[in-house]
């Protein structure tokens, strides 16, 4: 199977000829379609190359017209975005191809995509910070990706979502763990921008304090290891908030004082 992607990747624009000479016949989504199952492969380096190979195609897609033709299976049932949701959970090394192929199929409707459609491919609400974590990194070392996921209104949908999720007590607590991550996650990668809001800030270290003291286990070490994440990451930036986090670790360290396993 494996051999067989990378012969159509050397072949691809044989493939892409036949592709526009049956356009009038289907031929995207079949061929698509046809490509779709190394996506749910258990084999890592096969999702890999099936998702190069998808995302390649839709590359060319812009050059013939025939991008509507790719996003419309993209987002349809059983097409490439819920292969590509169902894929990252599989094998989240593959998350490199598989945020290639949603900014690639998704390229003038990147709002949508990230903010509607994802989300309603999703059986667990609980999962949609997580995905988005996944994908956040490689999105981000993109910079033309970077800016428009301000300007297309996508990081200020993601900020005040993830803000409401984590402080909602009737949270589940993965969600409410997803939710915290991400949000350091997006604080680290737009550090001025989430900074330039005092309210963003205040509202991030109530979530990680009020974390430190829950009840639950798994939420309590969730917001302390995120302290520490942003401790680091602020120290060897020299972030005025570093020493904030330091404050708030060593007090956490007190509060916990008599419990072995925290401390």
């Amino acid at each position: 199977v494996l051999q067989w992607y990378q012969e159509v990747n050397n072949n691809l624009e044989h493939l892409l000829d036949l592709i526009i000479d049956e356009e009038q016949q289907g031929s995207v989504s079949m061929i698509l379609s046809a490509l779709r199952p190394g996506l749910l492969s258990k084999n890592g380096e096969v999702v890999e190359w099936a998702g190069r190979v998808i995302t390649q195609l839709g590359s060319e897609f812009y050059h013939h017209d025939l991008n509507t033709a790719g996003w419309e299976w993209f987002i349809s049932d059983n097409g490439g975005l819920d292969g590509s949701i169902l894929s990252l959970k599989r094998h989240p090394e593959a998350k490199d191809e598989i945020s290639d192929m949603l900014l690639k199929f998704g390229a003038y409707n990147m709002m949508e995509l990230y903010t509607v459609l994802l989300k309603n491919c999703l059986e667990d609400p609980n999962d949609y910070f997580y995905i988005m974590h996944e994908l956040l990194l490689p999105m981000v070392s993109v910079e033309t990706t970077k800016e428009e996921i301000i300007t297309s209104g996508i990081y200020d949908f993601w900020l005040d979502q993830a803000i409401k999720t984590a402080e909602d007590g009737r949270s589940h607590p993965d969600g409410k763990i997803r939710s915290a991550q991400f949000l350091c996650e997006l604080w680290m990668h737009y550090s001025e921008r989430f900074e330039e809001r005092e309210e963003n800030t205040n509202k991030m270290l109530a979530i990680l304090k009020a974390f430190t003291r829950d009840k639950t286990r798994t939420v309590k070490f969730a917001g302390l290891t995120q302290m520490f994440h942003l401790l680091e990451q602020f120290s060897n930036e020299r972030n005025p908030f570093a020493p904030v986090f330091y404050k708030s670790l060593t007090f956490a360290l007190v509060e916990n004082h008599a419990d072995l396993e925290v401390r």
